[in-house]
């Protein structure tokens, strides 16, 4: 799995412009599904059948990434931006941006202090040209373009890249998927669109499935780096994070016991997760219609939203395994 998340987090995706990144799973799962279909929000939603079809079982990993998108060219070239998702000033300045046409572009600050922290609007980025007719050649308003920077392998098989979150659980969707011939019951694994502007794909998506219970997968933050944000019992290579809670969801106690006691029952190694701060599409799936049996299964990432996330393979392995043992057993719905 390790070749798989290494190439899929240089994938062109963020939210709201996720047609690249679709096509690339659509590659990677069609000689394994029963059906595939896109729907209105861009959601990719693929089905196996199972050996029940008594109940629904789905699983949701958003592919969708944090970026930027234009909103206004300087008449010396340089293009504004807002930004799509959660991004800190702190973490910008100087960093190289790619479009989807291939152009890249540095992130800059005004004035004289290039590490600036914010505002926002005192950033702009720079492709290179001297007007903005010449960009406008280059670039549309409502263009995206995302962090730029390849991912790299650290030691004891810990993985640093911009998009971690969350293309490491698409990898890990993807895996299980391929691994895992026959269900227990119908299974809908769901790579959502635009979780990081309003948790919106699984809105839908959970809509047009109504499953009997649904299973997000996305990364969540740790509490073992030096001074963390946040106090946490997560850390890297702690195993599979089991969501409790966090600030858009309080996970269906049901789904919880049962991600637990499966991971007991097949060694799997894990730890609780409860995120005081954040969110993901367990919430938007757990409202959904009179209300779904929603949990979360997290892969814990150090430096969450930053050029440099950085997970351990062994925790996705975890996870990746959990998933099969739900697929293959049921979930005991």
């Amino acid at each position: 799995m390790k070749e798989l998340i290494m190439d899929i987090t240089g994938v062109f995706g963020p939210a709201g412009d996720e047609g690249v990144i679709r096509d690339y799973i659509t590659e990677k799962v069609k000689d394994y599904a029963d059906d595939i279909k896109t729907d209105a929000m861009g959601n990719l939603i693929v089905y196996k059948k199972g050996a029940s079809s008594d109940k629904k079982l789905m699983f949701a990993a958003h592919m969708d990434s944090i970026g930027l998108m234009v909103t206004y060219i300087e008449d010396n070239g340089f293009i504004r931006f807002t930004t799509l998702g959660g991004i800190s000033p702190a973490t910008i300045a100087n960093q190289k941006v790619i479009f989807k046409n291939g152009l890249i572009g540095i992130v800059a600050h005004e004035g004289k202090d290039a590490t600036a922290q914010g505002p926002m609007d005192k950033f702009y980025i720079d492709i290179g040209t001297f007007s903005k007719e010449e960009t406008e050649e280059l670039i549309e308003l409502g263009d995206t373009c995302v962090f730029y920077s390849p991912a790299v392998e650290l030691a004891n098989d810990c993985i640093s890249s911009p998009y971690l979150d969350n293309r490491l659980s698409c990898a890990i969707l993807i895996t299980a998927l391929q691994n895992v011939a026959t269900p227990k019951y119908d299974t809908y694994y769901v790579f959502t669109t635009q979780e990081e502007v309003g948790l919106r794909g699984a809105k839908t998506a959970a809509f047009s499935i109504m499953p009997d219970m649904g299973i997000a997968l996305d990364v969540t933050l740790t509490g073992d780096a030096i001074k963390p944000i946040r106090t946490m019992a997560v850390s890297l290579n702690g195993g599979a994070a089991i969501k409790v809670k966090d600030s858009s969801v309080v996970c269906s106690p049901k789904v919880k016991e049962m991600l637990v006691n499966t991971a007991k029952a097949n060694d799997i190694k894990y730890q609780i997760e409860i995120l005081e701060a954040g969110g993901t599409d367990t919430a938007a799936i757990q409202l959904t219609g009179a209300g779904i049996l929603a949990g979360c299964i997290s892969t814990p990432v150090r430096y969450v939203h930053s050029m440099s996330e950085t997970a351990s393979l062994d925790d996705a392995l975890c996870v990746e395994k959990l998933v099969e043992k739900v697929i293959e057993q049921g979930a005991d719905l």
